[in-house]
C-alpha cells in the first residue's frame, strides 16, 4: 500500500472531492449552457440567411418580370416601327407614282401646244388650240386635279408619318417609364 501524508485526512480528501465535483458540474452545465447558446446563435443566423436567400430570389423574380415587360414592350416598338417604315415606303411609292404621272403630264401637254413666236395673245384671238383637240384651259384643268390628286397623298402621307412618329414617342415613353421604375 502506498503511504498516505499525515495531513490529508478524510475530511479534507472528501473537501477535495466534493470541490472537484462541484467544479466539474460548474464546468459541465457552463458547456451545456454554451452549446444552447451556440445552438440558438445558429438557428438565428440560419433563419438570417434563409431570410436573405428568399428576399434574393424574390428581387430576381422581380427583376426578371421587369426585363420580359420591357422586351414584349420593346418587341412592339420594333413592330410598329416596321409597320411604320412598311406604311412610309408604301406611301412613298405612291408619292413617286403620282409625282412621275405629274411629270408625264406636264411633258405630254408641253408636246402638245403649238409653239407660237409670241406669246401673247393676238388681240380678239382665242387661246391657242392643241392637236389633240383640247383647249388650253382643259389642259390646266387636267393638270391642276392631278396636282389636287397629289396634294391629297402627300397630306395622306404627311398624316401616316405624323401618326406613327406620334405612336412610336408613345411607345418610347412608356418603356423609359418601365425602365426608370
Amino acid at each position: 500500500m502506498i503511504p498516505v501524508p499525515a495531513f490529508l485526512t478524510p475530511r479534507l480528501i472528501a473537501g477535495i472531492a466534493i470541490a472537484s465535483v462541484l467544479v466539474l458540474s460548474g464546468w459541465m452545465a457552463r458547456g451545456k449552457w454554451d452549446a444552447g447558446k451556440i445552438a440558438k446563435m445558429e438557428l438565428a443566423h440560419s433563419q438570417t440567411v434563409a431570410a436573405g436567400e428568399k428576399k434574393a430570389r424574390e428581387e430576381l423574380e422581380k427583376a426578371r418580370d421587369r426585363e420580359a415587360a420591357l422586351i414584349e414592350t420593346t418587341k412592339g416598338i420594333v413592330d410598329e416601327a416596321r409597320k411604320t417604315i412598311v406604311d412610309l415606303e408604301r406611301g412613298f411609292a405612291a408619292a413617286d407614282s403620282a409625282s412621275a404621272g405629274l411629270l408625264a403630264s406636264a411633258r405630254k401637254l408641253a408636246g402638245n401646244c403649238t409653239p407660237r413666236a409670241n406669246s401673247s395673245l393676238a388681240p380678239g384671238g382665242g387661246g391657242t388650240s392643241v392637236p389633240s383637240g383640247m383647249s388650253d384651259g382643259d389642259r390646266l384643268l387636267l393638270v391642276l386635279g392631278q396636282l389636287d390628286g397629289a396634294a391629297g397623298a402627300y397630306a395622306e402621307d404627311s398624316g401616316r408619318a405624323r401618326a406613327a412618329r406620334d405612336a412610336c414617342g408613345k411607345a418610347y415613353e412608356a418603356a423609359m417609364k418601365a425602365v426608370n421604375r
